[in-house]
């Protein structure tokens, strides 16, 4: 058991260090001013803004507004991330599945570091990621919403439900969907042909199914994907405007 509980936390320890790392590329980091001036330019005045920027969006708009933003946020790096994951779910051998397998893996985490920043910025933080002697300990608050807010506090469900959920789901995608897509889809193209009166080849049937097999196979991998990426960032809305409610900021927030 004790080893088991050891090979746990290096596990744990690697998964948060690659976390961390992913922090640090640079257009991960997303600045505030130029964010926010953005996203308000065309719903505040030249005044709002520059206290919005100089305090915070709650200063000039409602809580509603602000959670309205945020889930059109959300739903734009949605769209990108499902995007992306279909596209990395084309290849399907060899090195190059094993690259886009990566690929999926890390766009994904990405895209939930990009978002975090925006809507926390939406609802009232400081600057974030852009002091390299003080990175240590934002990254660390950053981890923890992903953590205790977006995907829970049992932290093997953390590990599973992110960015290597993505990974895992397409070995699932891959090859268990394929599979079974491919013996189904072979009958319903020669049952379809049957009906039809045409007379279809082997071959022709084999080939046109492994078509459909792939679009499938990628229409399985966004939709999985999506079905991870939003629920962690709705959690994350809700409970920043339950705080702001309750005269708590961002940057107040802390974690048991």
């Amino acid at each position: 058991m004790s080893k088991i509980s050891e090979y746990y936390g290096k596990t744990m320890s690697v998964y948060n260090s690659m976390l961390k790392l992913g922090l640090k590329i640079p257009f991960v980091k997303v600045g505030r001013e130029t964010y926010l001036q953005k996203i308000l330019k065309d719903k505040v005045s030249d005044e709002q803004l520059s206290i919005a920027i100089e305090e915070s969006p709650l200063s000039v708009l409602s809580v509603e507004e602000i959670e309205s933003l945020a889930k059109r946020e959300m739903w734009i790096h949605a769209f990108w991330v499902s995007i992306l994951s279909f596209i990395a779910a084309v290849p399907s051998e060899g090195w190059l599945m094993c690259l886009a397998i990566a690929f999926d893996f890390i766009q994904y985490q990405l895209m939930i570091f990009v978002l975090l920043q925006k809507i926390l910025y939406l609802y009232g933080s400081d600057e974030l990621l852009s002091k390299e002697d003080v990175f240590d300990e934002k990254s660390d608050w950053l981890l923890l919403f992903i953590s205790t807010v977006m995907i829970g506090k049992h932290q093997l469900l953390n590990m599973m439900k992110s960015a290597t959920g993505v990974a895992l789901k397409q070995v699932v995608q891959r090859f268990a969907v394929k599979m079974f897509s491919k013996l189904v889809l072979l009958n319903v193209v020669r049952q379809t042909a049957k009906w039809l009166g045409v007379s279809l080849s082997k071959e022709w049937v084999l080939k046109t199914s492994g078509s459909f097999v792939v679009f499938f196979s990628c229409m399985i991998s966004a939709l999985i994907t999506l079905w991870l990426f939003v629920p962690m960032n709705k959690r994350l809305i809700v409970y920043l405007s339950n705080q702001v409610q309750n005269g708590v900021k961002p940057t107040e927030i802390t974690f048991n």
